[in-house]
């Protein structure tokens, strides 16, 4: 054994793993002055380790990071903090697949949050900054998607709720019909949609940008949502969705699968989203 060669590559691969392990996240920067590779050396094993799902790339943060599954973390109640992070990769796959960006989103109180989101990684600019934007309920896709799959009794307390806050953006919840056909129309088709310029949000080049969304749901209740956002006046909504939502729901599905294997099959959520109203 003593005459047989190791693997250049390979080690190179290990010693970019260990750093990671050793760190938890690094920039391409930091890497590079780390281990004395050179950037376009570890590109290419970046590129690789991303393709067999061992590291991902945490667009908001500009950060790699190893992939949940090999932090082997114990099972928390602190399932929501690492969504994100189980998302990342899902969505820089589904990205790289259809072109068109996602984001990640779970519910704290009376809007969704954005956890992750692979904007950064996409050639379409659309709002690339969104990760902490707090969607409306009643007018974003990942918001209306959360309606609509959710527990009645839950829906129902939420619907309350926006009645009382008074925000400019919540009187659609006075709406009542308006709002059941919403809901209705939603659960209908599968997927939530985002109300035409909602949040008067851009692209670089001044056109509106629409999505849809779908639930991610665990044990009956909604852990999050999953949308995909696209240049409004390139594709209608309907061809859109006849395009892509099949990946969206398999790429929801996978993050599903993530959040089960990372807290246990017997893990049942308190409550939806984030926990609270």
């Amino acid at each position: 054994m003593a005459n047989v060669k190791t693997v250049r590559a390979f080690d190179r691969g290990l010693q970019v793993i260990e750093l990671l392990k050793t760190h938890r996240s690094a920039t391409l920067g930091e890497l590079h002055d780390r281990t004395g590779l050179s950037r376009a050396t570890l590109l290419r094993l970046l590129k690789t380790l991303e393709d067999r799902d061992w590291v991902f790339f945490a667009s908001s943060e500009g950060v790699y990071r190893l992939s949940p599954w090999l932090e082997r973390t114990p099972p928390s109640d602190s399932l929501y903090s690492d969504v994100g992070a189980l998302a990342a990769p899902i969505l820089n796959r589904l990205c790289r697949k259809i072109l068109w960006p996602s984001d990640v989103a779970v519910r704290d109180g009376l809007s969704m949050v954005i956890l992750e989101s692979s904007r950064r990684n996409s050639p379409f600019v659309i709002d690339r900054n969104i990760v902490g934007h707090r969607p409306k309920l009643l007018k974003s896709a990942t918001g209306r998607a959360y309606l609509a799959f959710c527990p009645d009794e839950e829906r129902e307390g939420l619907l309350s709720e926006l009645r009382k806050s008074g925000g400019r953006d919540d009187r659609l919840a006075n709406m009542e019909r308006q709002v059941h056909r919403m809901i209705n129309e939603t659960q209908r088709q599968g997927f939530g949609v985002r109300e035409p310029c909602q949040g008067s949000r851009f692209t670089h080049h001044g056109s509106a940008f629409n999505a849809i969304a779908v639930p991610i749901l665990v044990h009956g209740r909604v852990i999050a949502c999953m949308n995909i956002v696209w240049i409004a006046d390139k594709i209608p909504v309907s061809e859109f969705a006849s395009s892509y939502l099949k990946l969206l729901k398999a790429a929801a599905d996978k993050l599903r699968d993530a959040i089960l294997a990372a807290e246990g099959a017997s893990f049942v959520p308190r409550s939806g989203g984030m926990g609270r109203l």
